[in-house]
């Protein structure tokens, strides 16, 4: 590989990355197959195409939509790339959408939402059910020992870098100020549960992260999702063969999804918006508060069900 001491370029961004992805996919037949046995996607039958950033049903954009056929079934795979920045606002969820939409429309058969990222960021990001990493093309890259392919693991390898030297947060002075207000009052009303003080909360963060010393130990992370209304205890190495046990035993409060790669139990709240006052939003914040502790004491009641 390229020394990093004298790089090609200063620095990568995603639409780079983008162009060198719908560059492999479009033109190298060695690199589409091993990119979806990689990825355990169906085999290639025949590729139909790939395009960049496509928007669809008003649900936002597709960083790179790839359509083949696979045994005589269209499949549409949908590819978010990330280096470095955070999801908008219920990105995976927009992706699941779309592909719903393209079934429901006749566009194909079946469809797939994948992420491509470095793997520091995929290690903190569960819901997209399918992801590959930077590495591991860079590595699929080096492996062919030919000059062009190697310079293109030098690019990705300096997209690592970027990230590996830390992204750093933009501060929203509105959301953080309800951010603060949120957590002064958890103090009070959420006494078993832990929540780091906001520092710099940046525009997007709308999902609040609680814990405890049990919720640690049985691997278990309890979020407010605050735009959804949902309170949802994700549930850390959860096997299939658990999930028809503790349905059988879930209040009817409770219901148990299935969020990316994890199972969460999930309990329906009200919704709060982090761009308004959160004393204008008192009230409403109580109600959760209420369900939270709920939640809460049912997982502390039932933690032998839950252990890993």
């Amino acid at each position: 590989m390229h020394s990093l001491d004298i790089i090609p370029v200063e620095a990568i961004l995603e639409r780079d990355i983008d162009l060198l992805l719908l560059v492999e996919l479009s033109c190298n037949s060695d690199f589409l197959h091993w990119f979806l046995s990689t990825t355990e996607l169906p085999a290639l039958q025949k590729l139909e195409g790939v395009w960049r950033s496509v928007s669809a049903f008003g649900l936002g954009e597709t960083d790179i939509l790839v359509s083949y056929l696979s045994e005589n079934e269209k499949i549409y795979l949908l590819i978010e790339n990330k280096i470095d920045a955070g999801f908008q606002e219920e990105q995976p969820q927009r992706y699941q959408q779309r592909g719903i939409k393209y079934v429901e429309e006749g566009c194909c058969h079946n469809y797939y939402p994948l992420l491509i990222a470095p793997e520091k960021y995929l290690n903190t990001q569960l819901d997209f059910g399918k992801a590959l990493s930077y590495e591991q093309i860079r590595n699929w890259f080096n492996g062919r020992e030919e000059p062009r392919f190697m310079f293109k693991a030098t690019l990705l390898e300096i997209a690592i870098e970027k990230l590996r030297r830390g992204y750093k947060a933009v501060n929203h002075v509105a959301v953080q100020k309800f951010m603060v207000s949120y957590w002064e009052r958890a103090l009070q009303q959420l006494p078993a549960l832990l929540m780091n003080k906001p520092e710099v909360v940046p525009a997007g963060s709308d999902w609040i992260q609680l814990s405890s010393k049990l919720l640690k130990r049985l691997n278990i992370i309890l979020y407010h999702k605050l735009a959804r209304g949902h309170i949802d205890a994700r549930l850390g190495n959860f096997q299939e063969s658990q999930v028809n046990a503790l349905r059988a035993i879930l209040p009817p409060m409770l219901v148990l999804e299935q969020t990316g790669k994890s199972w969460s139990i999930r309990k329906e709240t009200v919704t709060l918006d982090r761009m308004q006052d959160f004393a204008a939003q008192y009230e409403k914040a109580q109600q959760a508060f209420d369900d939270i502790n709920l939640v809460n004491q049912w997982l502390e009641a039932n933690s032998n069900y839950l252990a890993p």
